[in-house]
């Protein structure tokens, strides 16, 4: 689940990046609107039960809140035409990409290995 769900995001980011480098903003406000529109993982620190949940670093999880938010400033930027603050938006946006996959990647080896 979390594979399809993650090839689905990449598809969407290199949507995204295509069309931002050719500067068709209505596809990228496509994009960055199907990126913040992604159903997020639920922690099992809210409450839920979700077997998803306990596997992912605690850190993952807050990030996908933060990467809707800035999906939808770079889509609001695209829309409005605003180069300079769509350059800046999207900045944003790829550093919590950046902070996710590590996120993802070395907080999940520091659990394997039993959290040392």
């Amino acid at each position: 689940m979390l594979s399809l769900r993650m090839q689905r995001h990449g598809q969407q980011m290199m949507s995204l990046v295509l069309n931002l480098i050719i500067l068709r903003d209505d596809e990228v406000a496509r994009a960055a609107d199907e990126i913040a529109a992604e159903p997020g993982l639920v922690s099992v620190a809210a409450g839920n039960d979700d077997p998803l949940g306990r596997l992912l670093p605690p850190r993952f999880l807050e990030l996908q809140d933060q990467l809707r938010h800035r999906a939808r400033v770079v889509a609001g930027a695209a829309l409005a035409r605003n180069n300079a603050q769509l350059l800046s938006a999207y900045g944003r946006l790829t550093e919590t990409c950046v902070s996710c996959h590590g996120a993802y990647l070395y907080d999940q080896a520091s659990r394997d290995d039993g959290g040392d």
